[in-house]
């Protein structure tokens, strides 16, 4: 399908987790908007069992109190943009929710929501009512973390998870990446130094590292 090299397909790229990859970094060609950059750029109001979710209650009009909630919450997101700077944030909102080349479409997620991905025993109907519209033979997302290929009946004819280069979630440590060849589709996984990636989250500052640790260290996800 693809026989430039070159031409790449980044999927589930989280560019901002750590605000280590930068725009001067990044060559592959062409990038999405994921999930983490919809957190980054504004608040995304949304319940998923393994994000780390806010829940505000019995305010009882106490505006001073509410306020120093709200600030604390926004910190984790205000320092990653601090990490990334103004221009790269500006880079990220500029990224399309949806990539299409012939033959061939990409999402994050789902078409028109970098969140939410069908249920892992979905139907082949409920598949080609998410991804359909596309107007691909071959659709690949991401954001499960989880790597799968799977052939349904209608278009898309194939419909493939990527799975997670930087924190997988089937409880294998390697990153996982989709190459395409002539067509065909396999699932790479790719043997890395967890433990220097490990060294480089904690001496990062950030918030959120130890829980991110977690996640690396057992390959799946973790409560906060």
């Amino acid at each position: 399908m693809f026989t430039n090299e070159r031409s790449f397909l980044v999927s589930n790229i989280q560019i901002c987790l750590y605000g280590f990859v930068t725009k001067n970094r990044l060559k592959t060609d062409p990038l999405i908007r994921g999930n983490l950059a919809r957190n980054v750029l504004g608040f995304r109001r949304l319940v998923n069992r393994h994000m780390r979710v806010a829940v505000l209650s019995d305010i009882h009009g106490n505006l001073t109190a509410f306020a120093a909630v709200l600030a604390d919450i926004r910190q984790i997101a205000v320092s990653t943009r601090a990490a990334l700077g103004e221009e790269r944030l500006a880079w990220l909102g500029k990224l399309p929710l949806v990539v299409r080349k012939p033959g061939f479409a990409l999402v994050h997620a789902s078409p028109e929501d970098c969140w939410r991905t069908p249920a892992e025993g979905a139907t082949d109907a409920e598949l080609k009512a998410i991804y359909h519209s596309l107007g691909e033979p071959v659709v690949a997302f991401g954001h499960t973390h989880r790597p799968f290929i799977r052939k349904i009946a209608g278009q898309p004819e194939l419909l493939i998870n990527t799975g997670s280069v930087g924190i997988p979630y089937d409880g294998d440590p390697r990153a996982s990446y989709l190459l395409l060849d002539n067509g065909t589709p396999s699932i790479r996984r790719v043997e890395y130094n967890v433990e220097k990636e490990l060294k480089a989250l904690l001496s990062s500052g950030l918030p959120g590292a130890e829980w991110t640790a977690k996640m690396l260290r057992t390959s799946s996800p973790q409560m906060p």
